[in-house]
């Protein structure tokens, strides 16, 4: 970590931020793979601090401007406008540096990927998390300073549709020509503010808030990609659950019908085109793009590859409510 972490603490003193009367200690936090990430802790505070890397931490060569973590500050600068509940506190940052620090959210927040893993699929933190995609898009859609505010197309380009796009489409040759025409038309789609990771591990849940995490993708882009990277998630991890899931509650459709209900966009009909499209070329990519998901055994993902190399040349493609009822049937 490039962070000065002295002057940090000694900031946080001089603002009274941090107790005197108690130790300050710093550990590693886990979190996602594109930045360091540590927890600040003195006595009752306690602290986040991130950091965004230059290479990213996966097998493949995967790299990055580490501008994306002023992108992660605009974002939540920007949302607190309107939605101060669904993102955290900014406590401290470096206008040069490209670190930041937020504040702690533990318990009673619970992280939305570790309910869905442990088979708890509640249509209430699907709902509310569908609420906030929701007024993201519409209120950003109106804004006019968006564009200049969220100009990060190369960080897009380089943290989402080279690792997940480019790549998966050149390691499936037969699918290469889909997957680069797609990776064209995200780079010259400018619609809404895109979160770009809109995902379950970046959620947390409490019994009265919804907060998104992990901002450094945000840009001016294509607001399909974000919920198709949402339900892409849904998918893969009621693939993996299979029978395990509580009362077999399904949250695809919902997600769908409910994003569809509240959006106020032009086009719907394309935008549904668009989002069926791209789940399907994000469920490939999570097996054999840059940064596959951990949890599939080898018998899914190649169910994963037959599938989408069936249906993604097909006119089926652009229907996802058809083709979901195929996989409900695996």
């Amino acid at each position: 970590m490039t962070a000065d972490l002295d002057d940090i603490i000694h900031f946080l003193k001089e603002d009274q931020l941090l107790d005197s009367n108690h130790p300050v200690a710093v550990s590693p936090l886990q979190g996602g793979v594109s930045s360091d990430i540590h927890l600040i802790e003195n006595g009752p505070n306690k602290y986040v601090l991130k950091e965004a890397l230059e290479r990213l931490k996966v097998r493949d060569v995967w790299e990055a401007d580490v501008s994306r973590n002023f992108a992660e500050q605009a974002f939540i600068e920007y949302v607190s406008t309107f939605r101060p509940d669904a993102v955290p506190k900014i406590i401290y940052r470096d206008q040069v540096q490209p670190y930041f620090m937020m504040e702690y959210l533990g318990p009673p927040f619970v992280n939305w990927k570790a309910k869905l893993l442990a088979g708890s699929f509640e249509p209430v933190d699907a709902s509310r998390i569908v609420d906030l995609l929701v007024d993201i898009h519409n209120h950003s859609h109106a804004d006019e300073r968006i564009p200049g505010l969220f100009d990060y197309a190369d960080n897009f380009y380089s943290l989402r549709i080279e690792p997940y796009l480019i790549t998966t489409g050149d390691r499936h040759p037969d699918l290469k020509n889909i997957f680069h025409k797609e990776a064209e038309r995200l780079r010259t789609c400018h619609v809404t503010l895109v979160h770009g990771d809109f995902s379950p591990k970046n959620l947390l849940v409490s019994e009265d808030r919804v907060v998104l995490l992990d901002h450094e993708v945000a840009n001016y882009g294509d607001p399909a990609f974000d919920l198709a990277f949402l339900l892409n998630h849904i998918i893969l991890k009621r693939i993996h659950l299979k029978d395990k899931i509580i009362d077999q509650s399904d949250l695809a459709l919902p997600i769908w019908e409910h994003y569809f209900k509240g959006i106020a966009l032009d086009n719907i009909p394309d935008l549904m085109s668009r989002t069926s499209r791209l789940i399907l070329m994000l469920l490939l990519a999570r097996v054999d793009g840059k940064s596959p998901v951990e949890y599939l055994e080898s018998a899914d993902q190649q169910r994963i590859r037959d599938f989408t190399h069936r249906v993604l040349p097909s006119p089926d493609s652009s229907n996802f409510k058809s083709y979901y009822q195929q996989i409900l049937q695996w």
